[in-house]
């Protein structure tokens, strides 16, 4: 099929229906390629509704994995949205101030509150660290002078940036 008599049947559809969305404007070329009753038009609709239809198999599929991998994820016992293994047990304070793991439904109700602040300033902490360390690294990008230092300490000492307040401490060991 020729491109200029594809192009010719769009360009009708657009010239009757301008402002429509994409389902009126296929709707409309399904039928005015019809008036035309060529084989390789038809074919070429064919096909594309294939490629279409297809593609809406795919996403159901990789939907249905997608859920299939949460399932296997919970069942091990790892959380989707972290990737961390899920505890039963949480960490408290004895009355002697130590540690000590217990399960989550054996702890007082004022043991799990403290467990559930005490992780909810580590989430908060880790993340001003990320936007701090986020924020220093576009930076590094975008200044040449700064990339020449040696070590970050030196960069950290031109720009007056205490870097404990990157918490490089929390940052797992590259390999």
């Amino acid at each position: 099929m020729s491109e200029e008599l594809k192009q010719g049947i769009a360009e009708m559809v657009l010239g009757l229906h301008p402002g429509a969305d994409k389902a009126i404007w296929g709707a409309e070329f399904i039928k005015l390629a019809a008036e035309h009753d060529d084989p390789e038009i038809n074919a070429w609709i064919d096909s594309r509704l294939e490629a279409a239809l297809g593609s809406y198999v795919n996403t159901v599929r990789t939907r249905r994995e997608a859920q299939r991998r949460n399932e296997r994820l919970i069942a091990r016992g790892v959380s989707v949205t972290s990737g961390r293994l899920i505890s039963p047990s949480m960490s408290v304070r004895r009355s002697d101030g130590a540690r000590q793991g217990v399960l989550w439904v054996e702890a007082t109700p004022a043991q799990f509150v403290e467990a559930v602040f005490r992780e909810a300033a580590v989430v908060d902490g880790r993340a001003e660290s990320n936007a701090i360390r986020m924020q220093l690294a576009a930076l590094l990008k975008s200044d040449k002078q700064l990339m020449k230092l040696p070590t970050l300490a030196d960069v950290c000492a031109e720009l007056r940036l205490d870097p404990d307040t990157l918490a490089l401490d929390t940052l797992p060991e590259a390999i």
